[in-house]
C-alpha cells in the first residue's frame, strides 16, 4: 500500500495559487425606470486605424489631371500667302513714285474719305506700307516669328480670322483716335502678339525654358512696335 505523504493536505509549492472569485456583478434590467442607476460596461480605448475596403487594396491609382494641347499636325500656310501679297505689293511702290501715290490715294486711310463712304479703306490700309524698306521688314518680320507658331497652335482658319479682325480693328482704332493718314500691318501684328500672349498664359505650366523664351520675343516685339508708332516714322 502507498504511503501518504507527509505533504498531503497541504498546497504544493510548485502549484499556483488560486484565483480570486469574480465580483458578482446584478443584471441589467431594462425594465429599470430612467431615473435608476445603470451598469454600463466602461470606456475603451482610443479607436484604431481606419478600415480599409479590401477593394481599395488591389484598385489602381487615381490618373494625374490632363492638360490639353493642340499639336500642329499641317504646315502653317496663310502666313506664308500673307507675307507673298504684302511684298507683291511693296515691290512696285519701291520702284514707283507714281505707283506708290496712286496706292496711298486709292487704299490708304484717310479718315475724311472714309466718313464719305470709302469703307474699304480700312481693309486696304493694313496692305500697304510706307515706301521706306524698315517699315515693311519690321512688319513682316514680326509677322513671320509670331505667324507661323501662332498658326500652327491655333490652326489655320482660327489664324486667320485672328488676323484680319486684329488688322480692321486696328484700323477701326487709328480711324477713331488719329486724324493722320496711315498704311501698315501694325494693328494685325499687336492682334497675333495678343493671341500669343494668351496661349501660352493658358499653358505656361506646359511649356518650361520655350515659354520663358518666346515670352521676351514678344516683348521685344511689343517695344519695336511701340517705338515705330510713338516716333511717327512711317505715314
Amino acid at each position: 500500500e502507498l504511503e501518504p505523504s507527509p505533504h498531503q493536505g497541504q498546497p504544493s509549492p510548485f502549484q499556483p495559487p488560486p484565483l480570486p472569485a469574480t465580483p458578482y456583478l446584478p443584471p441589467i434590467d431594462s425594465a429599470r425606470s430612467p431615473g435608476s442607476v445603470q451598469w454600463s460596461p466602461p470606456p475603451t480605448s482610443a479607436p484604431g486605424p481606419p478600415v480599409v475596403p479590401v477593394e481599395r487594396l488591389f484598385s489602381e491609382p487615381a490618373e494625374p489631371a490632363r492638360h490639353w494641347l493642340r499639336i500642329p499636325l499641317s504646315k502653317p500656310l496663310f502666313t506664308n500667302i500673307i507675307l507673298v501679297v504684302l511684298v507683291g505689293i511693296y515691290v512696285p511702290m519701291l520702284f514707283s513714285d507714281d505707283i506708290a501715290n496712286n496706292y496711298y490715294d486709292f487704299g490708304a486711310k484717310i479718315n475724311d474719305r472714309i466718313v464719305e463712304g470709302e469703307w474699304w479703306r480700312l481693309f486696304t490700309a493694313t496692305l500697304l506700307h510706307a515706301q521706306t524698306p524698315v517699315h515693311i521688314l519690321l512688319n513682316g518680320y514680326a509677322l513671320y516669328m509670331l505667324g507661323l507658331e501662332l498658326e500652327a497652335f491655333m490652326g489655320k482658319w482660327r489664324f486667320l480670322a485672328i488676323y484680319w479682325l486684329s488688322a480692321v480693328g486696328g484700323s477701326v482704332a487709328s480711324f477713331a483716335f488719329s486724324a493722320a493718314p496711315g498704311v501698315g500691318a501694325s494693328g494685325a501684328v499687336f492682334g497675333l502678339i495678343g493671341a500669343l500672349a494668351v496661349y501660352f498664359g493658358l499653358h505656361r505650366t506646359v511649356y518650361g525654358k520655350l515659354g520663358q523664351a518666346q515670352f521676351w520675343n514678344i516683348i521685344v516685339v511689343i517695344v519695336l512696335n511701340l517705338g515705330i508708332g510713338f516716333s511717327r516714322i512711317f505715314p
